[in-house]
């Protein structure tokens, strides 16, 4: 408790204590009976001898106004004796009195008006939660312009409005490539889609199964031959990158269905997540865009995964009988992956090896938070990095060679991920891979300084330009590059680990997809 006493710094001033008996007459200001600043000045009083003359009793917390009526003592908490020290500093004198419990009953002085006041505990508490509702307050209106930036960027990029209907027909022709593991009640979901087709004045939706051993390539190429006007990619991002192959340069306009854990490509295209009748209406509808198609190959594997190769499963379904390349556009190699998020090697790679399926059947992508806590003992790489300035280079040509140590080195093709930002500058439609380096030390340390940084570009702040030593981000751009490390590393595209290797090869196929999207975007 605090004893605010009004006075003209006549015989007080100057005086380091007070006798508590002097205030015997004068009135007080306190709260009523039952809280317990009021038993406190009642007890306090009683033990100085004498019994508090109440001129005025409250139960309000503040009180300034009856000291600005000529009161003279005031009993408050700490926090109103602050409030009222700084906010009615000039309104009349006043000698700030700390109960002292081993001197009582004498009682230290601090002054207000020409005095220091010591704050409190609870003063500072309130200071410490103003500053960082100012802080908030910035960081949201800066998150709110960096989303404004990328909604105007995002409408920028739309082709002409134009449905995607088959000529004969007048109306879209559409065939669904559905992963079925995505799905508790496969049957049930079908039943579902074609209601909502049908209600959108399409009676007949064509279903055809991924399987392990073509996650839609060859599946999305089938559609094509017999006539698609618009092949749907129903499942994860695996899905949807191995129909996006199949659907390179075709044409024909791909739609997607997001079902799976991370649902990336959804994301950054805007599409409804949990909505499936809002999805249908952005596949069926006129929005549509040209995106980047990438594609990834590895040298000096250690260990090769199960998943097929989509270069591979193109040249099995002989996809260059089906679809005809634009000029300068070509096939790919074989052993090339496709991926339209995000590659990687190191951290990322090992992220998605331990990533237990079933948890991400049950709990979403928090799956992948979870298995990236294992990930973060593996060891640090020493990495060359080659940027190729053509994709027509040679991939061995030396066009911008760096050295550097890193965590894990990525190549986004666009940049949200749940929640954060990973790659602020990257653009679905801009020829361009973003190439991002990061590394920590410190153990934990390191990895929470790397994951406020990475935090923080969602709101238009650079991860580069904040200083540090246990944490680094680091961006570069090209169409094409090379990266070798020092030891053999998992690799991922799309979240599908598909090899542990030394040595990977990326490459974009500009403006590969033709992809329906929602409007206005869902950020």
């Amino acid at each position: 408790m605090n004893l605010i006493r009004l006075c003209h710094f006549d015989g007080t001033r100057g005086a380091s204590s007070v006798e508590f008996s002097e205030f015997r007459d004068d009135p007080f200001i306190t709260f009523k009976k039952g809280y317990r600043i009021r038993a406190l000045t009642d007890r306090l009083c009683g033990r100085a001898g004498f019994e508090p003359m109440i001129s005025f009793e409250s139960d309000a917390r503040f009180t300034r106004l009856e000291l600005r009526h000529g009161r003279r003592v005031l009993a408050v908490d700490r926090f109103e004796v602050d409030i009222l020290t700084w906010a009615d500093r000039h309104t009349a004198p006043a000698v700030l009195l700390s109960v002292d419990r081993g001197s009582f009953p004498r009682v230290l002085m601090g002054g207000v008006n020409g005095y220091s006041v010591s704050m409190t505990t609870q003063a500072w508490v309130w200071v410490g939660i103003c500053a960082v509702l100012i802080g908030a307050t910035a960081l949201f209106a800066r998150w709110m312009t960096e989303r404004d930036r990328r909604r105007a960027a995002w409408g920028d990029s739309l082709l002409d409005p134009e449905t995607a209907d088959d000529p004969e027909r007048g109306r879209p022709r559409p065939w669904i490539i559905v992963n079925p593991t995505k799905q508790e009640d496969p049957e049930a979901f079908r039943a579902e889609v074609d209601r909502l087709a049908a209600e959108r004045g399409i009676p007949h939706v064509h279903w055809i199964d991924t399987s392990r051993e073509d996650p839609g390539t060859g599946q999305a190429l089938h559609a094509l031959d017999l006539g698609a006007s618009v092949v749907i990619a129903a499942g994860g991002d695996g899905t949807v990158r191995a129909v996006a192959a199949a659907m390179a340069h075709s044409g024909t306009r791909m739609g997607i269905l997001p079902l799976g854990t991370g649902n990336l490509l959804a994301r950054n295209l805007g599409l409804p997540l949990d909505d499936l009748g809002a999805a249908l209406d952005a596949v069926f509808g006129p929005d549509h865009r040209a995106i980047d198609l990438a594609w990834l190959r590895v040298e000096g594997i250690d260990e090769a995964a199960d998943q097929p190769a989509e270069g591979a499963l193109l040249a099995a379904s002989n996809a260059s009988l089906i679809r005809t390349l634009p000029t300068g556009a070509k096939e790919p190699r074989e052993d090339e992956f496709a991926f339209v998020v995000i590659a990687g090697l190191g951290f990322d790679g090992e992220t998605m090896a331990r990533t237990d399926p079933k948890l991400k059947r049950a709990v979403g992508w928090p799956a992948y938070v979870i298995s990236a806590f294992g990930a973060m003992k593996g060891r640090r790489m020493r990495s060359q990095l080659t940027l190729i300035a053509d994709t027509d280079t040679p991939a061995d040509a030396d066009t911008g060679l760096s050295e550097f140590t890193a965590r894990s080195v990525l190549f986004a093709n666009c940049g949200e991920l749940p929640y954060i930002v990973l790659a602020p500058e990257a653009s679905l439609d801009d020829g361009m891979l973003d190439i991002v380096a990061v590394d920590t030390q410190a153990g934990l340390i390191g990895w929470l300084d790397l994951a406020g940084r990475i935090l923080v570009q969602g709101m238009g702040i650079k991860a580069s330009t904040i200083p540090t030593t246990t944490a680094n981000v680091a961006f570069r751009q090209a169409p094409a590059a090379s990266l070798s490390v020092d030891l053999a590393r998992p690799v991922q595209v799309d979240g599908d680990l598909v090899a542990t290797a030394r040595t990977v090869h990326v490459r974009t196929d500009p403006g590969a997809l033709d992809v329906a999207v929602a409007m206005p975007p869902v950020l």
